[in-house]
């Protein structure tokens, strides 16, 4: 319920400050799990991703973002859980994978962080997808840091576009940052 409370208020928020263009969005499964991997220009974009799914996503958000306990209980109820940055975290990888197990879909960023356009993946997604064995769903945004640029505190008015791919499998013998690469490659092709 409060899922869905936050969903809403996203959803409103999003019609109200973009106008957002939707290509591909019947590549996303109604069922079973995937993950939906894609490129990252705002701190909108994890909410725009989850208003525009036809299902509850599960996010990764860097631990930085879980200080205080409103903040952090806010967090835990859109679904999304801490990830340390910088390192391999197993307990991380691991919750990802229970879910994943469990046939819930996650949303990740391969660039591992905001607006990086540099060639730094985060080869955590390919160990997910090498281990599980399940879809990537490639999506990029586009313009979504003209809404909220990093550092602005209050949403402009922008058009948005995001697309999203044919789903992507890939097979056990590709180590992970291979994957991990593959998948970031495909996204940059989006248009």
């Amino acid at each position: 319920m409060i899922y869905s409370f936050f969903r809403l208020l996203s959803i409103i928020v999003i019609k109200i400050f973009a106008r957002v263009e939707v290509k591909g969005g019947d590549s996303i499964p109604l069922k079973g799990a995937f993950i939906m991997a894609s490129n990252h220009l705002s701190n909108i974009d994890p909410f725009l991703l989850g208003a525009i799914s036809p299902r509850r996503l599960n996010y990764l958000a860097k631990e930085e973002l879980f200080k205080g306990p409103f903040i952090s209980a806010l967090f835990y109820f859109m679904k999304a859980f801490p990830v340390k940055r910088n390192k391999a975290d197993i307990s991380a990888l691991r919750n990802c994978l229970n879910l994943l197990k469990n046939n819930e879909p996650m949303l990740v960023f391969p660039e591992g962080t905001r607006a990086s356009n540099t060639d730094k993946i985060y080869a955590g997604v390919g160990f997910l997808v090498k281990k599980s064995g399940v879809p990537v769903i490639p999506a990029r945004v586009y313009n979504t840091d003209k809404v909220l640029a990093r550092g602005q505190k209050f949403p402009r008015f922008a058009k948005v576009k995001v697309i999203f791919g044919k789903p992507l499998k890939f097979g056990k013998e590709k180590d992970p940052e291979q994957i991990a690469r593959d998948i970031l490659s495909v996204i940059k092709t989006l248009d």
